[in-house]
């Protein structure tokens, strides 16, 4: 045979096999997932997905954003963006937003946009019930790939609301932005063309040249449309068909720019000093380059850089929970600026005058990691937290939201990195994380920051002496070695008990079926007292809360702020004999979380775990309650963090006028003291130790909810092992009503701090209740709430949408009680915004306006309707939440309320919901003789 054709049939065959197993190991996207493109080159993905159930996300995905502006239209695509609510084809001016709260949706968390440098991306949600619903919220994404109306009027007020947003964004961050952007993103298109734009192009662009702008790049062939929810995948891709099908196909096609950040092998330095920085803060960065994620390999290298990252901050963090840690906290981690703009980075945060010692520290560090590598210990505590995470996240793949899914897919269309299902992901996942070899972790180290990084950038106060010269710093940074030899790190074995199970398991005292809350109530023979509630709505997990009534009302008022950091204190100390930082190691192989406080009224533990891993989650619990622990190392990190509060309050603005609103609501009441001078000398550490043992000494005294999915006799058998054998005594305590009255009368306040032009402004309602039962203070609550929705819509009407004065408007309304039918109670209406310096009394009037109209005239029907149905849709969602339950439970378990049906009732609240009754809400709790007004403006 002819030896040249033999060789040519022998490449032939190994190029096959090369491509075979090329082939063989690149990713796939979920084939769940069906895709398709339109005649006029628009793309679109449809999934079925029934969590939420009976709710659709749609996505309208625009391939531009800020990096397509010319230099006379910075500002612009954002501001196209905005204008897309403000009137289109088929939209009236306002309609849209209405058109969906009519619906029940909500504007910001349902109907939403955002505008980044490379793409604009528009977001719906809609019920799955109506089908005119999806056609309706199709028909929106249709108008916005092509035919928004861009009326002069409404330009011209967006302009003012898009002008206050970039106000919220200045003040000391805006001042970081101007000095990072620069250095960041140093000869790029990024750093001349952030998303929020000039604000002199936003306030005199001519519409001609936002329309070009809208006419040049929202074209089909640059556009995607997703839709995920509770709908039949042919009904999806159909109404993504009906509506944009008819948009024609560009007559020519354009290709989008692609924009990365050149690379920088110069080493540089900047310390920005500020007056509003409250204490120092160190990054050092390096620009990372990011290689798309296509084939199992590439998958298993991101995984061997994020075990490297994971044990690094493991050891940062077991230096950060000792009494001689230098700093506050360190951290190594990974930075996006955009989708092809990203940094690594070390950073930490220096107690004071450690300055030199944080830096040095860190560096030595990391270079004992690059020099000795890891060790087999860390690898596979490393190696057991990802199997357990992923394993869970595998086990609940079939209640992942439509939300998540949908931004999964928005991602693959914006990065090209295949969206794995789920069965890939754990299968991928799971075979990378077990073949991971020590060799490979330590040769990923050395990635996480080539030769010390590119850039180190300080913060620092105006007048901090502890930060070094430029000249210092570099020297540090560039040539600082250690004097000593790094050692490695030595090899620890730790003991995986956290809590040894008691021998013995109390017996049942009680059954008791709570048919109102579908749940099944058991005491133990130790007065203990458990609620089961079990529930499909995530697998093999649930959600659980322990809570005793008391809390901060039963401490003394000298010892609340000792009271408040005591919590803290166990969980910087450990418990049993385990510290923090080897109790999270231990419980790395498992999915469990617990934490704990002490609260106004009472005290409480709140968690999650794996029904699988339920034990774990009891043991944490019974070392906490008994054998919790008071360290030095842990009373030094509390104390050190609360000290650097203390030292730095007012240093922000914001500080200056939260304080202001504390005294103005508060008095001098100590239960509200914020942390500053006298806060700190109040804390006493032999104190703190005695009141969280006194507020968590008897486990009878506590209701016990689990709510999920789990084996009842399994769970309770535990339950009687642990739960059964805590300290527990027959005395039960009550709560003592410590709120403070409401001030009466108009008062008001103006604090000058800050030096960026930008306000806010604040308005405080107070109301005091008596007490009431059950059911009524149920309809209180949710009324309030319905309350808090029309101020939110009238008040976005009529400062953002009428005045363009502000961008948005804050109501946040609440009822506090003690959890008891003889309670007292006070209801708080709060409302907040910013605006431009000079507008204050002008937006304060209009909001007391609109309060006054709203108590004169009542609410007009179209509001109404939204806020019933509003109330409906949410309620609809909350019945499948197992947090909801959770903490409908708590709210009856503990004061032992029995007769409770109410809860899932969901239509007397819309039943209940007229112009009357929102007229008489409004009166009853924004009265316009009782309020406190408080504005936060500039120095000068």
């Amino acid at each position: 045979m002819n030896s040249k054709r033999l060789l040519k049939n022998v490449l032939v065959v190994f190029l096959a096999l090369i491509c075979f197993s090329s082939c063989e190991h690149r990713l796939k996207s979920n084939p769940a997932i069906k895709n398709g493109t339109l005649e006029n080159g628009m793309t679109y993905y449809v999934l079925r997905n029934a969590e939420p159930e009976n709710r659709i996300m749609l996505r309208l995905v625009v391939r531009a954003g800020s990096n397509m502006e010319e230099e006379d239209q910075r500002g612009v695509a954002h501001l196209v963006e905005h204008m897309a609510f403000n009137g289109s084809e088929h939209f009236e001016e306002n309609a849209l937003v209405s058109y969906f709260e009519s619906i029940g949706m909500n504007f910001g968390p349902e109907v939403n946009a955002y505008t980044s440098f490379d793409e604009t991306v528009y977001m719906l949600e809609v019920p799955a019930d109506d089908p005119e619903m999806l056609k309706t919220g199709m028909l929106v994404l249709r108008d916005w790939a092509c035919a928004i109306s861009f009326d002069q009027v409404q330009l011209d007020k967006e302009r003012g609301v898009v002008t206050e947003e970039w106000r919220l964004g200045r003040g000391l961050n805006g001042r970081i932005t101007d000095t990072m952007v620069p250095l960041l993103l140093k000869d790029s298109r990024y750093a001349e063309r952030l998303p929020i734009g000039s604000m002199d192009v936003v306030q005199n662009v001519s519409r001609e040249r936002v329309v070009d702008f809208y006419k040049t790049w929202y074209r089909p062939e640059l556009m995607s449309v997703v839709l995920v929810g509770d709908a039949d995948e042919k009904v999806l891709e159909k109404a993504i068909k009906d509506a944009m099908s008819d948009i024609p196909a560009s007559e020519k096609r354009i290709e989008r720019p692609e924009y990365s950040i050149p690379s920088h092998s110069q080493k540089s330095i900047e310390i920005l000093r500020d007056k509003e920085q409250p204490y120092p803060l160190v990054e050092i960065l390096e620009p990372l380059v990011l290689d798309k994620c296509l084939t199992e390999s590439d998958f298993r290298y991101q995984m061997i850089i994020d075990f490297a990252q994971d044990i690094l901050n493991q050891r940062l963090s077991d230096i950060t929970a000792t009494a001689s840690s230098p700093w506050l906290d360190a951290a190594c981690f990974t930075d996006s600026f955009a989708q092809n703009v990203s940094f690594k980075a070390l950073a930490f945060v220096p107690k004071q005058d450690m300055f030199d010692a944080s830096l040095k520290l860190l560096l030595d560090e990391y270079d004992r990691l690059c020099v000795h590598g890891i060790t087999s210990e860390e690898l596979e505590l490393e190696k057991q937290s990802v199997l357990s995470s992923i394993k869970q996240t595998y086990e609940n793949r079939f209640h992942v939201s439509s939300a998540s899914h949908a931004s999964q897919i928005v991602d693959q269309i914006l990065t090209g990195e295949p969206d794995l299902s789920y069965e890939d992901f754990y299968r991928i996942t799971t075979k990378s994380a077990k073949s991971i070899r020590l060799e490979e972790v330590n040769n990923a180290v050395k990635e996480l920051l080539s030769d010390r990084g590119t850039l180190l950038l300080a913060l620092a106060p105006e007048d901090s002496t502890d930060v070094p010269s430029k000249e210092v710093l570099y020297e540090t940074w560039r040539n600082y070695q250690s004097p000593v030899a790094l050692e490695a790190k030595e090899e620890s074995k730790l003991d995986g008990q956290i809590y040894e199970r008691p021998k013995t398991k109390t017996s049942v005292k009680t059954k008791t079926r709570l048919s109102d809350l579908g749940a099944t109530e058991y005491v133990l023979e130790n007065n203990v007292r458990i609620i089961f509630k079990k529930t499909k709505f995530v697998d093999n997990s649930f959600v659980f809360y322990a809570g005793s009534q008391g809390g901060l009302s039963l401490v003394d008022d000298a010892d609340i702020p000792s009271a408040k950091v005591a919590s803290e204190y166990v969980s910087s100390s450990g418990a049993n004999g385990i510290s923090s930082t080897d109790f999270g190691k231990i419980l790395s192989g498992y999915n469990v979380s617990l934490s704990f406080d002490i609260d106004d009224y009472d005290e409480y533990f709140y968690g999650w775990a794996a029904s699988s891993d339920a034990e774990k989650l009891l043991q944490s619990l019974s070392a906490y309650f008994v054998k919790p622990d008071f360290t030095d190392d842990g009373w030094e990190r509390v104390y050190s963090a609360y000290k650097t509060s203390a030292d730095t309050r007012g240093a922000e603005p914001s500080d200056a006028f939260a304080d202001e609103l504390i005294s103005l609501v508060y008095g001098d009441s100590v239960r509200h003291l914020p942390v500053n001078a006298s806060f700190l000398a109040q804390m006493n550490r032999s104190r703190a130790e005695e009141l969280y043992r006194q507020r968590f000494n008897n486990a009878a005294d506590f209701t016990y909810i689990f709510v999920g999915d789990f084996n009842e006799n399994k769970l309770l058998s535990l339950c009687r092992y642990y739960l059964g054998n805590l300290p527990a005594s027959e005395q039960k305590e009550e709560p003592v009503w410590k709120e403070v009255p409401f001030p009466k009368g108009i008062k008001s306040s103006v604090v000058n701090r800050g030096i960026e032009p930008q306000s806010t402004v604040y308005i405080a309602f107070g109301t005091d209740l008596a007490a009431t039962g059950a059911k009524e203070a149920w309809l209180d609550s949710e009324l309030i709430d319905a309350l808090a929705s029309l101020l939110e819509i009238k008040l976005r009407e009529s400062l953002r949408e009428d005045k363009g004065g502000t961008y948005g408007v804050g109501v946040d309304t609440w009822i506090s009680s003690m959890q008891t039918l003889t309670s007292p109670r006070q209801a708080c209406v709060h409302i907040s915004f910013g605006c431009e310096p000079g507008r204050e009394q002008e937006l304060i009037d209009g909001a007391l306006s609109v309060i006054e109209q709203l108590q004169i005239q009542g609410v007009d029907e179209e509001t109404l309707v939204k806020l019933r149905e509003n109330y409906r849709r949410n309620k609809e969602v909350s019945l499948k939440d197992n947090y909801w339950w959770l903490g409908q439970i708590a709210s009856a378990g503990i004061s032992n309320q029995r007769d409770v049906a109410f809860i899932t009732d969901c239509d007397t609240v819309p039943e209940t919901i007229s112009s009357e009754c929102m007229r008489s809400l409004v009166m009853k709790y924004c009265p316009l003789n009782n309020y406190i007004t408080a504005t936060l403006e500039p120095e000068n």
